[in-house]
C-alpha cells in the first residue's frame, strides 16, 4: 500500500507514532488487497485547537497511475485477479475514496481502531461495488441492444 503523510503529521510526535500503528493495522486488514489501495494521512486543527487526523483511502487506477504496481502473491507473481478476463475492467475502475477523522484519543484506543479502520475500507469497497454494478448493467444493455438488432 502506498502511504503518504502530510508534513505537519511527521512533526506531531505521539500522533505520528499512533498513525504508524494504525497504518500497520490497516495493512493487516487489507491483506493481499493492499496493492489496490493508497492511503493519505493529514492533520488539521479544529476551532478548539484539537488535532484531527484525517485518513483518506483511495482505490488505485493502474492505467492512470503508473506509480502504483499491481498486487503480488506470495511468489512475487501478479495476483490471480490480474489473470482473469475481467481484470482490465476491474482494475481500471477501482476508483473512489473514503475518509474519516480521528482524534488523538481515538488513535490511542485499540477498540476504536479495530472498528473504524475496517468500516472505512468497507466504505471504499461499497463504492467499488457500486461502480462494478453500473459497469455490468451497461455491458448487459449493450449485449441486449446488439442482440435486438440481429
Amino acid at each position: 500500500m502506498n502511504v503518504t503523510y502530510a508534513d505537519n503529521i511527521q512533526q506531531g510526535g505521539e500522533g505520528y507514532l499512533l498513525i504508524q500503528q494504525a497504518t500497520r493495522r490497516l495493512e493487516e486488514i487489507l491483506g493481499l488487497s493492499s496493492g489496490l489501495v493508497s492511503a493519505e494521512w493529514d492533520r488539521e486543527v479544529d476551532k478548539t485547537g484539537r488535532s484531527l487526523y484525517r485518513l483518506t483511502l483511495r482505490g488505485v487506477n493502474f492505467s492512470a497511475n503508473e506509480g502504483h504496481r499491481p498486487p503480488l502473491d506470495q511468489n512475487n507473481q501478479e495476483a490471480d485477479i490480474l489473470r482473469s478476463p475481467l481484470s482490465f475492467v476491474v482494475l481500471n475502475n477501482f476508483g473512489g475514496q473514503a475518509s474519516t477523522e480521528f482524534t488523538l484519543e481515538e488513535l490511542r484506543d485499540p477498540l476504536q481502531m479495530r472498528f473504524c479502520l475496517p468500516r472505512l475500507y468497507g466504505d471504499l469497497l461499497q463504492q467499488w461495488s457500486d461502480q462494478q454494478h453500473k459497469i455490468v448493467l451497461t455491458m448487459l444493455d449493450q449485449i441486449d441492444s446488439n442482440q435486438g438488432g440481429d
